[in-house]
């Protein structure tokens, strides 16, 4: 695992850009070539990777509010992963999370629009409308969370006391006792992983080469 998060760190700062390390190997676990565990440290690798840029740019600048800023970007990295990767209950969350909601996208494929509508528009406008809100704002997010956490409380009582309540339609990590994810038993095929990779790092030099001409 430390190695594969290495190998995200690395790319990433090759490349110079995560977006291009995780959708070239997402697709790879959709097909099935490596499998969701093996993706998650490359992942968090291409995270750090990633702060590798605006470092550069800080230095480059030489301004120490740039690199207060680039330092926050990596640590703020770091510390997620130290507080998710390294206990393996913690770690089966997002893991249990991403394939609980890639299950539901494969039947019902509206969901995968509400998600992203949700988490990328609808609770960044909540965020800013509570912070533009002053002290109601604050007092609004705070009963919020209270509320959010009592009802996530109140449901774990009811599908471990009561699970016949529980409706079929729920997800799998809401009708289930725990965050727990069983690896599945398929075995990656690695050697379908290095030809795709290679073609998408070519590429990507080609960009770069292209551009840097260009200018």
């Amino acid at each position: 695992a430390r190695v594969s998060m290495l190998v995200g760190v690395a790319v990433t700062i090759i490349v110079q850009s995560s977006s291009i390390t995780t959708s070239t190997l997402v697709p790879l676990v959709g097909v099935g070539v490596i499998t969701l565990e093996q993706m998650f440290p490359l992942t968090l690798g291409a995270n750090i990777g990633t702060t590798c840029t605006a470092l550069i740019a800080a230095v480059s600048e030489g301004k120490v509010s740039g690199m207060q800023i680039a330092l926050c970007h990596l640590l703020f990295n770091i510390t997620a992963i130290l507080i998710w990767y390294p206990i393996p209950r913690l770690r089966n969350i997002p893991l249990g999370l991403a394939a609980s909601l890639g299950y539901q996208v494969s039947k019902r494929r509206w969901i995968a629009l509400a998600y992203t509508f949700t988490v990328f528009f609808l609770i960044p406008i909540i965020l800013l409308a509570l912070s533009n809100a002053g002290t109601a704002g604050w007092v609004t997010g705070i009963v919020l969370l209270i509320i959010i956490v009592a009802s996530a409380f109140s449901w774990r009582c009811i599908r471990s006391k009561r699970p016949e309540w529980v409706p079929e339609w729920c997800p799998v990590f809401m009708r289930a006792n725990s965050f727990e994810w069983h690896p599945t038993d398929f075995k990656p095929k690695k050697n379908l992983m290095t030809p795709v990779l290679l073609i998408a790092f070519v590429r990507k030099v080609l960009l770069l080469l292209v551009s840097s001409e260009g200018k």
